[in-house]
């Protein structure tokens, strides 16, 4: 609609006469006069692109003037701002130029518009509240001044066609929701985000995203729009909801496992959808929901009162299990004992209350660990000479803690933690001891050849001392022997220190006996003992080993 064109430029005026003489009327008319009329003829017309007015949303107004007019004349255009609307600063643009710093309702300097131009203004409103009516009405006014011919100024003002936008009401809620308060790494949640148009308007092109916290792991394929499945779908690409029409819902559903997160840590996240408002983009954002990692946080540790032992020697196993949680557990401690090793039966201990019926094969219950506490076990095993059959270097050993609690929800849960690796160096020197014996057959006062072979097969050096070297019926011929070629003089009846054998040392003994002249027996058995001694922890440790057994035919001549 165009505002009231104004006057004609052109003012035409004429006279009549009317009289009559009784019996007749008659007409004379003057002549013509034109009067020209000087001055600006203005035209004011408000427009918008917009179709209706929406809350959050701007409104984009058009205001085009016209002089028709044939004089010039100096403008500011104002509109004062309809009730709800606020005006979106630096937003005036006068013939494709940016005017800021200026407002509609302080004016819009125009300056001066000559005959037959044309104006072109833009602003930008938003509307902020619904207007009591419902609609948004708006008119803009133009006041003018100009110069007559004879210096006189000259003021006007036209106003505009009046323009009303329906105001559509966005009412959009979204919800989250997530299945438990309280949750466990492995658990699996279930989360819910239900979105709500209320209003009028269609949401378009809609998306729904949600990032999930650190330590989660959205469940492929879990994704439900209103209870039907959408396998490609994700919450951290974005789930596709299309236009959602006025007094619609929708609600959707997905799950996320919990991998990673120490008790106490807070998972919280919020959903966001992401939509069109006529052409322009929207969001709306949920509440956060929050769901913490609760339960117990048992931190176990195992050692050894010793580092290395021998055969024969007691290691005692030591086990802390510390709750630094929220929540008691229920523990049962599982240790397989070593291969080699003996539980000592009755030596199981827990914070100093003896366990005498316990064993760690078959499984400790420690009873309830609440927060801040700790249990200390301890138990002992034996090292036995098992570890000799196949040759072991170390005892090698860890224990599985068991554990189960309850869930402020009521949820009971069964998890289980390994110690660290505890191991022990068996500390093992294996002597072997060859021995053999020359001529097989010899007859009185015959010499024998004895060759000893001393080996330390073991992995750790020991002392030894040989014993039994000279059976009866003979006698040590020099008494000497040779140690790896070294002579070594013999006192009858005692001990041979033959020096400290490393793993993997040899030590060759060579010496010969003299058969009696008058020999009671007819054969001669003997084997060489060999006394091995070492230190483990402190301690002297003396084992004894002996050779194989060699024997010897004692041949005699009757006369």
């Amino acid at each position: 609609m165009m505002a009231d064109p104004g006057p004609p430029l052109t003012i035409t005026n004429q006279s009549v006469v009317t009289f009559s003489d009784g019996s007749s009327t008659s007409f004379s008319y003057s002549n013509t006069v034109n009067t020209m009329v000087n001055g600006p003829n203005f035209t004011l017309e408000l427009s918008t692109t917009s179709t209706q007015a929406s809350l959050g949303l701007p409104i984009t107004y058009q205001i085009t003037l016209r002089n028709s007019g044939n004089r010039s004349g100096n403008v500011t255009i104002y509109d004062i701002l309809p009730p709800g609307t606020t005006f979106v600063a630096n937003s005036i643009i006068v013939n494709g130029a940016p005017i800021p710093g200026i407002t509609p309702e302080d004016g819009i300097p125009v300056g001066d518009v000559f005959p037959g131009d044309t104006v072109t203004v833009l602003f930008q409103l938003l509307l902020v509240s619904v207007p009591p009516s419902g609609q948004l009405d708006n008119t803009a006014t133009a006041d003018y001044f100009f110069i007559t011919k004879d210096d006189r100024t000259i003021t006007g003002s036209v106003s505009s066609n009046a323009v009303s936008l329906t105001v559509t009401v966005l009412d959009v809620t979204i919800s989250k929701s997530v299945n438990s308060a309280f949750t466990f790494v492995g658990d699996m949640l279930t989360y819910s985000v239900t979105i709500a148009n209320i209003g009028s308007e269609t949401l378009r092109q809609s998306v729904l995203i949600d990032p999930l916290p650190v330590g989660m792991s959205f469940v492929q394929g879990s994704v439900t729009i209103d209870g039907v499945r959408s396998p490609s779908s994700s919450p951290i690409t974005g789930i596709g909801l299309g236009n959602i029409l006025p007094s619609i819902t929708v609600q959707v559903q997905f799950k996320a496992i919990v991998l990673e997160g120490s008790v106490g840590t807070l998972l919280t996240n919020e959903a966001t959808l992401r939509f069109k408002l006529g052409i322009f983009d929207q969001s709306i954002t949920s509440d956060p929901v929050t769901t913490i990692i609760s339960g117990p946080a048992l931190s176990v540790t195992k050692s050894a009162n010793v580092a290395q032992a021998t055969v024969g020697d007691t290691v005692r196993y030591s086990i802390t299990i510390y709750n630094g949680g929220t929540t008691a557990a229920d523990v049962i401690v599982r240790d397989a004992i070593p291969a080699g090793t003996l539980f000592v039966q009755g030596s199981a201990v827990v914070n100093g209350r003896p366990l005498p019926a316990a064993n760690p094969d078959n499984g400790i219950a420690l009873g309830s660990l609440g927060p801040g506490h700790l249990f200390d076990l301890s138990f002992q095993v034996t090292v036995t000479r098992s570890v000799l059959s196949p040759a072991r270097n170390e005892l090698v050993n860890r224990a599985k803690v068991e554990y189960s609690y309850r869930l402020p929800n009521g949820v009971i849960v069964s998890e289980a933690v390994f110690t660290n690796t505890v191991l022990v160096a068996l500390i093992l020197p294996v002597i072997v001891a060859d021995l053999a014996a020359a001529p097989p057959v010899v007859v009185p006062g015959e010499l024998i050849a004895v060759t000893v072979r001393i080996t330390n097969t073991g992995n750790y050096p020991a002392a030894v001392t040989l014993y039994d070297l000279i059976p009866s019926e003979t006698s040590l011929d020099g008494l000497v022997i040779y140690v790896n070629g070294r002579e070594v003089s013999v006192i009858p009846g005692e001990g041979v220190f033959i020096g400290i054998l490393d793993p993997g040392a040899t030590v060759v003994i060579t010496y010969r006996l003299r058969l009696s002249d008058h020999p009671f027996q007819s054969r001669i058995r003997f084997r060489v003992r060999a006394v091995l001694s070492y230190e483990v922890n402190g301690t002297l440790v003396t084992n004894t080993v002996y050779s194989n057994e060699v024997a010897i035919i004692i041949e005699t001549h009757d006369e």
